[in-house]
């Protein structure tokens, strides 16, 4: 009995034990890629081409692309926008909204919840004569987006890894790893 007692203490530290030098869990609401590892992730760097991230990271789960060219935000006068940063140091998404634009003007993509009403669609006068003129304007090139991370249910936070690249040069541009509430 006590041998038996001491054999399943054991098989529940070992099992406790790989998760911990693992750095996964059981209730992981992430799914990654097949040959996906956080090692392998911070050994991207930006101005790697695509063949070389994904001799490292193998195939992302997907591919997308974001062809707009203009991204107009706005968001109250007392917000503060970081200084080192096109993001802003916001908790809500009611508290801002980016607009992006396609190159004829007209908006293709909505984030946030500051501006209400149908938006996409829209020409950047619609926008301008509707809302005034916008906190910030950014321009853009288009990006090429692998997804090596999705929730593994739909609407459920995860840890989202994303490599962006120029779609111009096909250069890794930016790397993205955070968590992800949708």
């Amino acid at each position: 009995m006590i041998f038996k007692m001491k054999r399943i203490f054991c098989n529940v530290g070992l099992s406790v034990s790989l998760v911990f030098v693992c750095g996964c869990s059981l209730d992981s609401a992430t799914r990654y890629s097949p040959n996906y590892s956080d090692q392998r992730f911070q050994k991207i760097q930006t101005g790697m081409s695509e063949l070389e991230v994904s001799n490292v990271l193998g195939a992302p789960i997907s591919i997308s692309t974001q062809n707009w060219s203009e991204v107009w935000s706005y968001f109250p006068s007392h917000l503060k926008q970081s200084s080192n940063q096109t993001e802003f140091r916001l908790g809500d998404t009611e508290d801002w909204t980016k607009l992006n634009f396609d190159s004829s003007g007209i908006v293709k993509g909505v984030k946030g919840q500051y501006l209400q009403g149908g938006l996409i669609g829209l020409s950047k006068q619609d926008i301008a004569s509707r809302f005034g003129t916008p906190s910030q304007i950014e321009t853009r090139d288009g990006l090429i987006l692998y997804y090596y991370s999705a929730p593994k249910k739909p609407g459920d936070s995860f840890e989202r890894r994303i490599i962006f690249f120029g779609a111009d040069d096909k250069k890794v541009k930016k790397i993205e790893a955070s968590k992800y509430h949708d």
